[in-house]
This record gives C-alpha cells, structure tokens and sequence, in this order.
C-alpha cells in the first residue's frame, strides 16, 4: 500500500511541475504562478516533470538504481522551488518525503550491493568435488538410520552438488509476544568449502523495511541486521558463540544438501535406531547437530544445543526444526516448510517458519517444486 501511495505521490509531484512548462509557452493560465516564466526555463520545469515521471515508472518496476533519478529530480525541482519560493514554497514537503524515499532506496542498493559482492566471494572457492559420484560404498559406514535418509532422498549414484541457492518464503518474530512479520529470503551455500550467506527483508510493525544478513564463511560467523537497509541494529562478527551456531546452523541445513552429509569435516555417531549426531570441525570451529529420522528413512526433525546470544553471559539453549513438508526436487527429497523454534524457560517458541519456494542446483539452473 506505502509503495502504491508513494508512487502516486512522485506522478501527482512531476504532473505539477508541466504547470511551469506550460506557463512558460502560453499554453495554460495558472495563477498559482504569478511571476514569468522565461522559455529556458520552462524546460526546466517540463524536464524536470519527465524525470519524477520517469522516477515512478522505474520505483514501479522495482529497479533498486530508481533512487538515482530521484534524488536528481529532487535537487532539480527545489532549486525550482527556491527560485519561485512565493508560489512554489509548499512544494517542498513533497520533496522531503521523496527524499526520504531515496535515502532509503539508496540504504536499500547499497547493503544489496555490497552483500552481493559477498555472495560472488563465497561462490569463488576453489573445488575438488564436483564430478564425484555418491556410491553405496560412500555411505556404508554411515549409521544405518543416516544411511537410509539418503538411500530415502535419492542421492545415490548422483553427483555431488557444489553450489546450492534456495528462496523462502514465511514468517519471523524476534519475541514470543510480537505479532509476525512476513519475510522473503535467499541463501546461497558453498558445500565443498563449506560456507553460506543468508539474505532477508522483513519490516517492523508491517512499515519500516528491515534488512538482514547472516554468514557463516571460513568457520567464522557474521549477522548484521539494519533498518531501512541503512541503521544497523545488529553487527556481530569475530564471536566463538557466533562462530559456533552459524557453523551448528550449516551442518543442521545439510537436509537441503544431503550430499554434504559425506563431507570430511563431518562425522557421525549412531544416538539410537532413529537418532544420528553430526559433529562439524572446520576452520577453528567445532559444533554438533541431531537428525532424528522416521522408520521409513525420512527425517522429521533437528535439533542442538545453541548459543541464541553471543553475549559473555548466554549460555546453549535447546534449539530445532520441525520438517511439515517435502518436495523432490530435480530427483532429490528435500524439506519445503520448516518451522524453527527455541525453548525457553520449558516453554517452546516457534520464531521463524518458512516455505522453501525454489531451490537451484547447481547455481544458475533454476529448477521448479515438484509435489512428494
């Protein structure tokens, strides 16, 4: 609704400005110019016009570059305004709110630009594995319930995948007594050198967009989360709490990369019929995760023990996902709604669930949901 008011309001504020075109030609009489204007500079005003035109044209189309115009439109219009501020003068509260709107659609370009610059550093890693082939003879020694899940999800006899990228859809609050927020993300993940980059937008009371990132790369951790893609609110990194539930986060994600499941940083230890441990050590940084799977090979859930802080005095807490959904995807059964919850104080929160809308592998073959 904000963005279809603010993009009537740039029309309505460039259609305004063709009254100084038209003044300056004779063809209109309007009074709410009282002084002439001399030809140059009508054009100036019916330029100016064009461009706040051009400006929702592009603010509608979603171009994150539309603040450019913008912001040159503005300038353009106030030295208008300064220059005939007797008639003009109220024109100025219009272009402090487009203004406002472009400092935001600025913050918006530049953390999508410099979070994209990250995205193409973890895509860059070298690689050793992509070709190789996942054998029986690649799980054998694996428990027998982790054992099954792959049998289960069909990655036998396939190559293993390198690059994954995933967008979600779903639902996020920060407190068991906030309302939700809805949210859209995307991750891309690195499985060789493992490492991954997750991006979101969400907003706060359904009004100011908040933009966030959370990277796990070089078994370090980083989260940075921003209003308005401009004020940061969160900018953690260089923690070993972090370091160690961002790499907990990757290993418990290997559901939409199964494959990774067989990397030489993970080792498995049987907890029962059902029930498997993973152990990560990558980097300096060291963290498990349990798979708990159902008779028939599909895994129902994961959980661990993790840091929700990284403060000095947080301490682990009982951390998990609940799988509500699969797809198979390109031949390979994977989770497509997942709620993530915590418990706190014995009581559960559920602060995120999502629905898995796309996932590519590899990298840049896009591959739709297909039903399980």
């Amino acid at each position: 609704m904000l963005r279809i008011v603010f993009t009537v309001l740039i029309v309505v504020h460039g259609l305004i400005h063709t009254f100084g075109f038209l003044k300056a030609f004779d063809l209109v009489h309007f009074e709410g110019l009282s002084g002439s204007i001399a030809k140059p500079v009508g054009v100036i005003w019916g330029m100016t016009a064009c461009l706040f035109l051009l400006t929702a044209v592009l603010f509608g189309l979603k171009l994150d570059w539309w603040w450019v115009t913008g912001f040159i439109s503005l300038v353009i219009s106030q030295v208008l305004i300064v220059s005939y501020w007797q008639d003009t003068r109220f024109g100025t509260v219009l272009n402090v709110v487009v203004l406002v709107g472009v400092i935001l659609g600025f913050g918006a370009w530049n953390f999508d630009r410099r979070v994209q610059g990250e995205i193409e550093n973890i895509l860059a890693g070298p690689s050793t594995a992509e070709g190789k082939v996942i054998t029986e003879e690649s799980v054998e020694k694996l428990p027998g319930s982790v054992r099954k899940w792959l049998e289960n999800v069909g990655v036998l006899g396939r190559e293993k995948m390198r690059y994954v990228k995933l967008r979600q859809k779903g639902e996020l609050r920060l407190n068991p007594e906030q309302s939700w927020s809805k949210v859209k993300a995307e991750q891309y993940v690195d499985t060789v050198n493992p490492s991954f980059l997750w991006k979101v937008d969400t907003s706060l009371f359904s009004i100011l967009p908040v933009a966030g990132r959370d990277k796990f790369i070089d078994g370090r951790g980083d989260m940075e989360i921003r209003l308005a893609s401009l004020i940061p609110v969160v900018n953690e990194r260089s923690n070993e709490k972090l370091d160690q539930a961002a790499l907990q986060r990757y290993l418990a994600e290997i559901c939409w990369y199964p494959a990774a499941a067989l990397s030489p940083y993970v080792t498995w230890n049987r907890t029962d019929d059902l029930t498997a441990k993973a152990t990560m050590e990558y980097s300096g940084t060291s963290g498990s995760v349990k798979f708990h799977f159902g008779e028939e090979g599909k895994l129902e859930r994961i959980s661990a023990m993790r840091y929700k802080g990284s403060s000095e005095n947080d301490e682990r807490k009982e951390w998990f996902g609940e799988i509500k959904e699969r797809r198979v995807i390109n031949g390979i059964r994977v989770p497509s709604r997942v709620d993530i919850s915590w418990i706190l104080e014995d009581e559960k929160f559920t602060w995120y669930r999502f629905e898995v809308t796309e996932i590519e592998y590899p990298l840049g073959q896009g591959l739709n949901l297909g039903t399980a």
